[in-house]
């Protein structure tokens, strides 16, 4: 059995041109219905994407940006 990661938080907290071993890095397709599907899943995490002016939004547009991308990385 192989272990396989996925990055979520990379995107946010570290710079993948200096930080993700590219070695271990695969990268798949992502379907249409498969990216309209996550999109819809990402806007239900209200309290991630907008903040209240007190805690500001946890997923910028950068972030974002990546997960709107028609493949994803994973790490093995």
């Amino acid at each position: 059995m192989q272990l396989v990661r996925y990055p979520v938080w990379l995107w946010h907290w570290a710079d993948p041109a200096r930080d993700l071993p590219w070695d271990r890095a695969r990268v798949m397709p992502v379907s249409p219905p498969d990216r309209r599907a996550k999109q819809r899943a990402i806007q239900a995490f209200v309290s991630q994407l907008g903040g209240d002016g007190a805690h500001p939004a946890i997923l910028s547009t950068s972030v974002l940006a990546h997960f709107a991308r028609p493949v994803e990385v994973f790490l093995v």
